[in-house]
């Protein structure tokens, strides 16, 4: 088969996927970023209320230029309370009214990452 027959039906499936998005899931968050993001750590919760708990999340950027770790904090419905008609709803290509950047700090290549006491501990190896 063509490579155009191949992306026609993941389009296809994925087109699925989304309009049974609300039948497979609660809640759905997506984030679009510029390239995939290779590590991620959820940290501590933030505030809660009866409608949601927002959560803070650490990620790297490693395509951006510079390279960079990101603090953000994540809006988590609590169950029950995402309306089910708006759940496929989401852009893809845009980011989530759901995460909100906190703050950005560069890096230089790190060989590892570690969650203590809410900090985000980078290990360096011999290129940084």
């Amino acid at each position: 088969p063509s490579s155009g027959s191949s992306t026609v039906g993941m389009s296809t499936a994925y087109n699925q996927w989304k309009k049974h998005t609300p039948l497979l899931y609660d809640t759905l968050i997506t984030h679009n970023l510029s390239y995939p993001s290779p590590c991620l750590r959820w940290g501590h919760v933030v505030s809660e209320d009866s409608t949601a708990t927002i959560q803070r999340i650490f990620y790297s950027e490693r395509g951006a230029s510079p390279n960079t770790i990101v603090v953000a904090n994540v809006k988590i419905p609590k169950p029950k309370m995402t309306d089910p008609t708006k759940i496929d709803k989401f852009e893809e290509n845009t980011p989530s009214p759901s995460v909100a950047s906190v703050r950005s700090n560069c890096h230089h290549g790190y060989h590892s990452c570690e969650l203590r006491d809410d900090l985000l501990v980078l290990f360096y190896g011999p290129d940084g």
